[in-house]
C-alpha cells in the first residue's frame, strides 16, 4: 500500500509544482477537469449505457404522459407509480459503476485533502500535536522527549490524557520551516523513535495532518509511511489551521470545489464523449 501512496504522492507533487506560487484553485481546477474526465471513461465503461437511455426515456414518456393526456385520478396515480419504479431502476444502474468509481475517488480527495485544505503555522500560532498510544500503554509510565524542527517551540507537553490514552503537546511557530519533529518514547528499557512530517512554509508540497497504522486511515492520510501497528504509538496527529479557495466570491472548502468542479465538468463534455449519464 506504502509503495502506490508513493507513486500516487509523486504524481500529484507533479501536478502541484508548476502552480506552487499560485492560489490553490488553479490545480484543483485542472486536477478536477482530469478526474472529472477520467471518472466519465470509467463510467461509460462499467455501466450499461442502453439500460440507461432506455429507463430515461421511459421517465420522460411517463412525465409527458400526465402533461399531454387528461388523466383520472387513479390513471394519475398509476402513472407517478411507474415513475418511481423506472427511477429506482435508474438508481440501480449506477450501483456498478459506484462500486469502481469509489475506491479511486478516496485517492483523489485524499491528496486535495491534505494538499490544499491545510496550511502551515504562521509566526506566532499555535497548535497541538497529539500522540496515541497503543491500549496497552499506560501514559503515566511512559517518558517523552520531543525534538522539533527548526522555527518551533515547545510551549506545553506532554500533558497526559488518561481518557483517550494520549499525550499531548502544545506548540508555537517562530518562523515556518519544513522539516521533521522526532518523538522518543522510553518504558523500562526499551526506547522508540517516532519521526513526523511538519511542513510550515507556504511553499510545502503537502502538509500531513497524521501518521496512522490502519488500512483505511493510511488511505486517507497518504503522505508518511505508516506506524508500526504492533508499536507503542497508534496515531500522531498535528492539528495545522484550515484554508478554503475563494471562487465566485465564495469561500469553498476544497474538497467540495473539487468534487463540484469535477461533476460540472463531466456533465458539460458528456455528449461529447457519448456518455449516457
Amino acid at each position: 500500500m506504502y509503495i502506490l501512496h508513493r507513486l500516487i504522492n509523486g504524481l500529484f507533487a507533479l501536478i502541484h509544482y508548476p502552480f506552487r506560487h499560485l492560489s490553490p484553485f488553479w490545480p484543483v481546477l485542472i486536477i478536477s477537469a482530469v478526474t472529472g474526465l477520467l471518472f466519465l471513461f470509467i463510467f461509460k465503461w462499467t455501466s450499461n449505457q442502453d439500460a440507461l437511455r432506455k429507463v430515461k426515456n421511459k421517465i420522460k414518456a411517463h412525465i409527458f404522459s400526465i402533461r399531454l393526456f387528461d388523466v383520472n385520478p387513479g390513471q394519475l396515480f398509476a402513472i407517478l407509480g411507474r415513475i418511481l419504479a423506472a427511477n429506482f431502476r435508474y438508481i440501480s444502474l449506477f450501483i456498478v459503476p459506484f462500486v469502481f468509481l469509489v475506491i479511486p475517488f478516496l485517492f483523489v480527495a485524499a491528496q486535495i485533502d491534505a494538499r490544499y485544505s491545510y496550511r502551515g503555522l504562521e509566526p506566532g500560532e499555535q497548535a497541538l500535536l497529539k500522540v496515541q498510544l497503543a491500549p496497552e500503554l499506560n501514559p503515566m509510565k511512559i517518558t517523552a522527549r520531543l525534538q522539533l524542527p527548526k522555527g518551533l517551540q515547545k510551549d506545553i507537553g506532554p500533558l497526559r490524557n488518561l481518557k483517550d490514552n494520549e499525550l499531548v503537546y502544545r506548540i508555537t511557530c517562530e518562523e515556518p520551516h519544513d522539516g521533521d519533529l522526532v518523538l522518543h518514547l522510553q518504558q523500562g528499557e526499551e526506547n522508540q523513535r517516532i519521526d513526523k512530517l511538519c511542513n510550515m512554509t507556504p511553499l510545502a508540497a503537502a502538509y500531513s495532518r497524521a501518521r496512522v497504522t490502519s488500512l483505511l486511515q493510511q488511505v486517507l492520510h497518504p503522505l508518511e509511511k505508516p506506524l508500526d501497528a504492533n508499536g507503542p504509538v497508534q496515531r500522531i496527529t498535528l492539528q495545522y489551521p484550515r484554508q478554503s479557495i475563494v471562487f465566485l466570491w465564495i469561500h469553498w472548502h476544497p474538497l467540495v470545489l473539487f468534487v463540484v468542479l469535477s461533476v460540472v465538468i463531466g456533465f458539460a463534455v458528456k455528449g461529447l464523449f457519448k456518455v449516457e449519464i
